[in-house]
């Protein structure tokens, strides 16, 4: 199935169907896993599997395509695999259309990279300076700042220092758990190292 992409480890592809967008609200449906081993054989993995970001190379198909396209999977599925999506938003489905569609992509676009590292570093451009996966904090001068609201462009540090009530503000919104934890931490004097 992955052909034209050289692999070295295996590739999972990921696909959650929810009842939302807010990770605090939502629940979610159905999860599905199609996990590619390097020989080109797949495995399907069910949900109830921890899965966490650290030490990984995240390659998002829809970023490429966003990048190339501006559109969504099924648009990305029949540009890119010639055909319908059947089944749409079946998580087994939609992985396995996920996969389909990389490797679209890949004979679509000659300059994208044809191995996970360099894929991972295609899908992040414009992110390189994010301290967590949204941006909410980003990387100035090797400290944490907020990029976002009243404190932007000031020092994680200096605000729980100066306003922890706005970092406990923070805790009871509805923001992505990698910020929470950054609050969390920061409350307890304890900040993120640039890497």
């Amino acid at each position: 199935m992955l052909e034209k992409l050289k692999l070295e480890r295996p590739i999972a592809f990921i696909d959650v169907e929810t009842t939302g967008k807010r990770p605090s609200s939502a629940r979610i449906v159905e999860l599905s896993i199609l996990r590619v081993q390097p020989d080109g054989s797949e495995e399907y993995k069910r949900a109830g599997v921890a899965f966490s970001r650290k030490d990984r190379q995240l390659v998002d198909g829809m970023v490429i395509f966003h990048e190339k396209e501006k559109r969504d999977l099924k648009a990305a599925y029949l540009k890119h695999c010639v055909r319908e999506l059947e089944n749409a938003h079946s998580a087994k489905e939609d992985a396995r259309a996920s996969a389909e569609v990389l490797m679209g992509q890949l004979e679509m676009y000659a300059d994208l990279p044809r191995d996970v590292p360099g894929l991972c570093v295609f899908c992040a451009k414009g992110k390189e300076n994010y301290v967590d996966d949204e941006g909410r904090f980003v990387w100035v001068e090797g400290e944490a700042a907020f990029s976002f609201g009243p404190h932007e462009g000031r020092l994680l540090k200096d605000i729980a220092s100066e306003n922890p009530g706005f970092l406990e503000w923070m805790l009871r919104r509805d923001f992505p758990p990698d910020v929470q934890d950054i609050v969390t931490n920061a409350l307890r004097g304890e900040f993120p190292q640039a890497q």
